[in-house]
């Protein structure tokens, strides 16, 4: 099975799968540790494992933040990627990505990188993304993405 990487079609899909099966089985550490103090009457080994209830409780919590925030958002159909596949020769076409800023979730099906911009499309909204956009996700967008790094770390100039 092909490892599903950020930007590849399906990661949603993938990540939300993968995000469920590790906080489900930190839940289930947590419920086994908090049912592990019925059967002791030691009140040390009570306390350990409540504490230790509690601490596995954090990772949980920092895994299922980024799960809560694309819980909504899926994966296009297929016949959606096939029709951007031919594009991915020209140019950088990443599929399922979700950019976030303290304001806004921004979805976006498909970020097609174009010497002219950067294009961010998401399927239920009214189109395109880009720097003639003027609406406040498009403005959160820009400012979040350093046009410097970009080309830094991609060796263009």
């Amino acid at each position: 099975m092909k490892k599903i990487k950020k930007g590849d079609y399906g990661y949603r899909n993938h990540f939300k799968r993968k995000q469920l099966f590790i906080i489900a089985l930190l839940a289930l550490f947590i419920i086994a540790q908090l049912v592990g103090r019925s059967f002791t009457d030691n009140d040390s080994v009570k306390k350990i494992l409540t504490v230790m209830a509690i601490v596995t409780v954090l990772p949980a919590a920092n895994l299922a933040s980024p799960l809560i925030a694309i819980f909504k958002y899926h994966t296009p159909e297929q016949a959606f990627h096939e029709a951007y596949m031919p594009y991915e020769e020209k140019f950088e076409v990443l599929y399922d990505l979700v950019l976030t800023t303290p304001e806004d979730v921004i979805p976006s099906d498909v970020t097609v990188v174009h010497p002219t911009g950067i294009y961010v499309y998401y399927i239920r909204s009214t189109g395109f993304l880009n720097s003639s956009s003027s609406s406040r996700t498009s403005m959160a967008l820009m400012n979040s993405i350093r046009v410097e790094k970009f080309c830094s770390s991609t060796g263009a100039s």
